[in-house]
């Protein structure tokens, strides 16, 4: 702790300042996650207020997410008390990027092509009622369908988090526990801190969710379970058909909890549909698939199948919210899903993407050193210190994602995005990541 922050002490005569004085200070990075807020008495002693001023500032900033109450442990700044603004910066010039997990650009349909038709479409919507185009609705059930996933009660939204938003607010109040994977992706615990629920961490191995530590989570209490079932951002762990009847049998003891799955990749990755969500054993539910990473980055938009008490209050928010997702960009994922040209090119992507994360998987394998990656677009490579890593592999030209804007509990890593690397660059990275592994900097191992 250094001694700016040791120092600290909220100002202001109201609530509401000494709430603003406190969120200045997280935003700025005078106090950081896990210091402790002083006590009430000696801040009200200090500022010449009353104890109820100073507690109602510091109920104030437990309902905006930033702090937790811990009883005798006192008030403390949360984890992720000021989600990111971007999860993404470009990498420095004359690097080469293995951080940006969006899909290679030659791998993405160009839609100049299909522009013209959504002229030629039947009028905008006038009613709420009919906020979704119909053949979307259509081609989206198909698809979950032929993965086994019941397709009666579908929503459309505008992207996975925003599904996985809305479906947590249909489900969880305040103050709640969510159970989420460790490794994770960075937005699932930060959109906890958003809707003021409190993650917890369930460890993985490379068949998802292990079936302990789940067990360990229910019992704690959690009111909601967000998992990848294949494509795992950032390991690349896929479930398997043995271990899904594990959490299955688990999760069905437990029917007030809604079971949640992101399966952002579904449309490249190699891997069959194994889902714990659509379970018949599960009572409530909900499956995403974005059209994001086949489709490209920009079109902003998910498909939900769920059971009718999750579609419906989610669609219910939607209403008096966004209204509905733009029926222009509904008919052009339509016109996109139903294209065999775009069918073929998913077909040579999931084989190209699959390509290049086996290749480097191989290379490490080669040079000694331990990863997983069963599919999608990532890797994560187990390592005793992040930092000094990622560091000499910057050094060397590339650029790596420190795990710990990924990790709960977990122990540390990298995680390495292979969208866009070349097969003929694996063992190249490999052979400089087994140099900054070794510490041949004289710094000793890392």
């Amino acid at each position: 702790m250094n001694s700016v922050q040791a120092q600290y002490q909220p100002k202001g005569s109201t609530s509401r300042a000494l709430a603003d004085h406190v969120e200045a200070a997280i935003d700025e990075g005078t106090i950081e996650a896990g210091f402790r807020l002083p006590a009430i008495r000696d801040v009200a002693a200090a500022e010449k207020t009353s104890p109820a001023t100073v507690a109602a500032a510091y109920k104030q900033l437990r309902e905006r997410g930033l702090v937790v109450t811990r009883g005798r442990g006192g008030t403390i700044v949360a984890e992720r008390a000021r989600p990111p603004v971007a999860m993404y910066t470009p990498a420095p010039a004359g690097t080469v990027d293995l951080r940006n997990g969006n899909p290679a650009p030659e791998l993405i349909p160009d839609l100049a092509p299909f522009l013209p038709a959504l002229a030629e479409a039947p009028p905008m919507p006038r009613r709420a009622d009919d906020r979704n185009d119909p053949e979307l609705l259509e081609l989206a059930a198909a698809r979950f369908e032929r993965d086994g996933i019941p397709s009666a009660d579908l929503a459309v939204v505008g992207g996975a988090m925003d599904g996985t938003e809305r479906a947590l607010a249909a489900h969880t109040t305040r103050g709640q526990f969510i159970a989420v994977e460790d490794p994770t992706f960075p937005a699932f615990p930060d959109l906890a801190a958003v809707l003021q629920l409190t993650p917890r961490a369930v460890d993985i191995d490379a068949e998802g969710m292990r079936p302990e530590s789940l067990a360990a989570a229910l019992r704690a209490g959690v009111n909601a379970v967000i998992l990848n079932p294949r494509g795992q951002n950032p390991t690349g762990a896929c479930l398997t058909p043995a271990r899904a009847a594990d959490l299955i049998a688990l999760l069905a003891e437990h029917p007030e909890v809604l079971v949640l799955e992101d399966d952002h990749m579904a449309d490249l990755v190699e891997a069959d549909s194994v889902s714990v969500a659509a379970d018949p054993a599960i009572e409530r539910w909900a499956v995403i698939r974005s059209a994001s990473k086949g489709l490209g980055p920009d079109l902003r938009l998910a498909v939900i199948a769920g059971d009718p008490i999750t579609v419906s209050r989610l669609q219910a928010r939607q209403v008096i919210g966004t209204g509905w997702v733009s029926t222009l960009l509904q008919r052009l994922v339509a016109a996109l899903w139903k294209a065999p040209e775009v069918a073929t090119l998913h077909a040579e992507a999931t084989a190209v993407y699959t390509r290049r994360r086996k290749h480097l998987l191989e290379a490490l394998a080669a040079s000694g050193i331990e990863a997983i990656g069963w599919s999608g677009f990532n890797i994560w490579v187990p390592v005793g210190r992040e930092q000094p890593v990622v560091e000499r592999l910057l050094a060397d030209g590339w650029a790596v994602s420190p795990g710990d804007m990924f990790r709960l509990e977990s122990p540390p890593g990298i995680r390495v995005t292979t969208a866009r690397l070349e097969p003929e660059d694996a063992e190249a990275f490999a052979r400089d990541l087994a140099a900054a592994l070794a510490g041949r900097s004289g710094r000793g191992a890392y």
